[in-house]
Parts: structure tokens; C-alpha cells; sequence
């Protein structure tokens, strides 16, 4: 066991004889005092929103305003759970999270299965053109994705105040296609060719063989998806008109908007209060999956 951990220590990237030398040292520790920085940076606003949550209204709008709440008020979490909602937007989300999860993990998963295992004609060229639409800013097709969901080519459907409308923008998700395919390039062929020779057919081969073996990429890529649509926010925003049908981050927004345009009162307490109970399941699924999300970065940069 000594020798396992021996072993281990001297395959990091600074050894122990490097660790000897000063300049080592202060790079070193330059390096830690950065990270810490990054850190604090980015904790600051989610750790200021959770004590803000805590505060009374008159506490809130202090100048020069406080840190530490003097008094701990409670109940805003009770108020922001009766007054936003949450059961009908929780559920909302939900019915949002699975039409996502179905539209984009299939497709993709059999679109990286054929590129990587069935080589079709023009392989190269299909996989240059997924590269390349990775490559594409999301604002560059905003606006035709926009027209196309008003009217949907062939069909002439409007998607407008539909679950729809933000369900089939995530068929053919490039990044998870290159993700399955990366992933697909390790299943051994020789394990397919023999189910070939016992009789199976590809669809049988992909459900029975190749899932099984491949069930990590599966859990990064739903992982993946569970985490942008909890947070998402802009295509609720744009598409929906009835906030009976909105996800819990766009109704915690529109609520806040009707409530200024009523001049009614800003009670930010219980808003920071709904977006900490909105933000706890994300936060949640990153503590308890974080190793698996680690692993779906690694595995983006696979080279195939």
C-alpha cells in the first residue's frame, strides 16, 4: 500500500524534487493565492444572494448595506414559496426537463453511434460540419431559429406558447453528438461483430450492447441537459406568453416585472429567497455529480 501512494504522489504534474526549489514554491503558492481569488469571485454573488434572502425589506435597501444579516428572517421562504408559486413552475420545469432530455440524448446518441461505428458515406464531412456548427455562437442563428419556430418549415405550425417550441431546438445538439462519438470510438468492434455473426440486428446491437457499456456518457449528457434547463432562461422568456405554462427561473423574472409595473412593492427579500430555492436542486445535482460532470469535460476533448 506504502508503495501504491509512493507510485502515486510522483505521477503529479510538480514532484517532490521539484518542490525543493524556491522558485517552485512561489509559483506554487502564487497559484493557490489565484485560485482562491477566482474562488471567492465567483462564490461572492451566490453567497451575498443567500444572506440577502435572509434579510427584512428595510435591511435590504440599507446603505451602506450589510453583510451579515442582523435579523434572520425565515419566513421570506415561506412567503416566496406561497406567493411565486413554486409547485405549479417546479412542475413546469419538470415536463420541460424530460421533452429535453428525450429530443437531445436520442438523436444524438444515435447520430454519434453512426458516425462512429457504421462509417456512412461522406463520415468526414458530416463530422467536419458538427464541428463547425460547435464553433457557432448560439446569437449567430437566434433570429432564424426565432422565424422558424413562428412557422415551422413544411409543416407552417407556430410553436409560439408551446412546450414544443423549446423542445425540438435541442434535436441534434452537436456538442452531445461529438460527445456520444468520441465516447462510441472505444466500444471495441470486434464485441459488435460478433453480435452481428449471433444474429443481432444494429438496433438490437445499440440497446443491448452498446448502452450498457456506455452508460457514463449517457449520465454526463443527461446531467448536461438537467442543469441548462433548470437555469434556462431566454427561449421561456421569448416564447411563452402564459406564465401558467413558465419554468421556475422565467416565472421568478416575470413575477418581479408585473410587480414594477404595477408599483406594487420590490420585496427582493422573498425574490432572492424564491431564486435560492430555485438555484438548491442545480447546486444539489453539481455536490452529487460532480465527478461524472468532470468526466463529460474530459471526455469533450477525446480527439476521434
Amino acid at each position: 500500500m506504502k508503495t501504491e501512494l509512493t507510485d502515486s504522489a510522483d505521477r503529479t504534474l510538480i514532484t517532490d524534487m521539484d518542490f525543493k526549489k524556491t522558485s517552485v514554491k512561489i509559483g506554487y503558492g502564487i497559484l493557490i493565492i489565484i485560485m482562491i481569488l477566482l474562488a471567492c469571485m465567483v462564490l461572492y454573488p451566490i453567497v451575498w444572494l443567500t444572506l440577502g434572502s435572509f434579510k427584512s425589506l428595510k435591511e435590504l435597501y440599507t446603505f451602506p448595506p450589510t453583510f451579515i444579516p442582523k435579523e434572520w428572517k425565515w419566513g421570506n421562504y415561506a412567503n416566496a414559496w406561497t406567493s411565486f408559486k413554486f409547485a405549479l413552475y417546479i412542475k413546469n420545469t419538470l415536463v420541460i426537463l424530460m421533452g429535453n432530455l428525450l429530443f437531445s440524448i436520442i438523436p444524438a446518441a444515435l447520430s454519434g453511434y453512426a458516425l462512429a461505428k457504421l462509417n456512412p458515406r461522406g463520415k468526414k464531412i458530416i463530422f467536419y460540419l458538427i464541428l463547425a456548427s460547435v464553433m457557432i455562437p448560439g446569437q449567430v442563428y437566434m433570429i432564424p431559429l426565432y422565424l422558424n419556430l413562428k412557422d415551422l418549415p413544411i409543416f407552417h405550425l407556430n410553436l409560439f406558447d408551446s412546450y414544443w417550441g423549446l423542445w425540438l431546438p435541442h434535436i441534434g445538439n452537436a456538442f452531445y453528438v461529438y460527445l456520444f462519438y468520441s465516447f462510441f470510438l472505444s466500444v471495441p468492434t470486434e464485441l459488435l461483430e460478433a453480435a452481428r455473426i449471433d444474429g443481432a440486428k444494429e438496433v438490437g446491437i445499440f440497446v443491448k450492447v452498446v448502452v450498457p457499456i456506455c452508460k457514463p456518457v449517457f449520465v454526463v449528457t443527461a446531467i448536461f441537459t438537467v442543469t441548462s434547463t433548470w437555469n434556462e432562461f431566454f427561449w421561456p422568456m421569448l416564447l411563452l406568453t402564459d406564465m401558467n405554462k413558465f419554468p421556475i427561473m422565467t416565472a421568478i423574472y416575470a413575477m418581479l416585472r408585473i410587480s414594477n409595473a404595477s408599483g406594487g412593492a420590490n420585496e427582493y427579500n422573498s425574490m432572492f429567497a424564491g431564486l435560492v430555492i430555485g438555484l438548491l436542486p442545480a447546486l444539489a445535482l453539481f455536490a452529487i455529480f460532480q465527478k461524472q460532470i468532470m468526466r463529460g469535460y474530459t471526455m469533450s476533448g477525446i480527439k476521434g
